[in-house]
């Protein structure tokens, strides 16, 4: 897969609950987004190439300690594998600073193939390298501001943020990424079948075809 363009990840950051404060003025409506189906670990694997500003950075770090423990890692590898796009580097990065901040500690080691140090050293975002890098980072070669995470700021309130995202709202209630996602995807695409249900959302048919018609009976009633 390509990469995404940088307006379609800003619109997705921001319906997943980070104060991105630009305009969005490159696509028709934020509602294009805001009303179709996000993939949590494919936008996990876009933000490893797509931000290159400061407030972003800071809010996408918010997110990942606010939400962090709700990704897949499992999924991220079968991503991975089927070939989509991400940066290495970062990948190792913001596995590395998950780790260190105690989020799914022990589950990331999935990914640890895929996670290769940069071979200079370079900048996450546009401007001065900081004086003092975070220690996450500086261990794929990438210098990062050491943030100081206010949540207040960079991100949406959580109840606001579940009202408006589905799909984070799904996997806080339902604990399966596969249950979740299934759920979420045919709330809004009623009429798929399994099969597009599974390729939509990455996960292995037989896992998806185990639970589709349970969930969507469930959505029915």
């Amino acid at each position: 897969m390509g990469k995404i363009n940088h307006t379609v990840f800003m619109l997705k950051a921001k319906n997943l609950g980070i104060a991105v404060g630009q305009r969005m003025d490159s696509i028709d409506s934020s509602e294009s987004i805001s009303f179709s189906y996000i993939d949590l670990e494919e936008f996990f694997l876009e933000a490893t190439y797509s931000i290159d500003q400061s407030r972003l950075a800071e809010g996408f770090l918010c997110w990942l300690l606010q939400f962090g423990h709700l990704l897949a890692p499992s999924k991220i590898r079968k991503l991975i594998t089927e070939n989509t796009t991400y940066s290495s580097p970062f990948l190792g990065c913001y596995v590395q600073w998950m780790m260190d901040h105690g989020i799914q500690k022990h589950q990331w080691k999935i990914l640890f193939p895929w996670m290769k140090k940069a071979k200079e050293k370079k900048t996450w975002v546009s401007g001065p390298a900081p004086l003092n890098p975070n220690s996450s980072f500086l261990k794929y070669n990438i210098l990062a501001h050491d943030y100081q995470l206010n949540k207040e700021k960079f991100l949406l309130p959580t109840k606001q943020i579940f009202l408006q995202s589905l799909e984070l709202k799904n996997r806080a209630l339902y604990g399966s990424s596969v249950n979740a996602d299934v759920a979420s995807f045919l709330a809004r695409n009623s009429e798929s079948t399994a099969y597009e249900v599974a390729k939509k959302t990455h996960h292995h048919r037989a896992r998806v075809y185990s639970v589709y018609q349970d969930i969507k009976i469930a959505l029915s009633v």
